[in-house]
């Protein structure tokens, strides 16, 4: 599918999407990877099972999940976002960026549900006491 996408489009799987927010990535299509810097913030180019292996706290109980948090599976991560509600890039469904629903904590209407593995707190989000979440 990148094959086929106009020169201007931008492509993720679920772990560049993360990397590329976190590498600052702006979706600025005048600049080299959208605005972000290769490798900067401390942020490896690693896979989806590496950056789940550098978080804190890891569980498969979903009772306590804080938003910025990632949820995984074998091969696949996302980042949760709040009530319930994760982001990930996936080709389920919509096949691209999407917000679905964590099936661990329950269906929510409107929304895809998928089932994560585990969850753990990413070394790179930090949440702020007046702020939702702040990378």
């Amino acid at each position: 599918m990148i094959k086929a996408a106009s020169a201007d489009a931008f492509g993720f799987d679920c772990v560049c999407l993360i990397k590329g927010v976190l590498w600052g990535w702006k979706g600025d299509k005048n600049a080299v990877y959208g605005g972000a810097k290769y490798e900067s913030n401390g942020v490896g180019d690693i896979d989806c099972n590496q950056m789940f292996e550098m978080c804190s706290g890891k569980t498969e109980d979903f009772s306590k999940i804080e938003v910025g948090g990632a949820v995984w599976m074998q091969g696949h991560i996302g980042v949760y976002i709040g009530d319930g509600l994760a982001e990930e890039c996936t080709p389920a469904w919509k096949n691209g960026v999407q917000v679905t629903a964590v099936a661990n904590i329950g269906k929510k209407n409107g929304y895809n549900s998928q089932r994560w593995s585990r969850h753990g707190k990413l070394p790179y989000v930090s949440t702020c006491p007046n702020r939702k979440n702040m990378v």
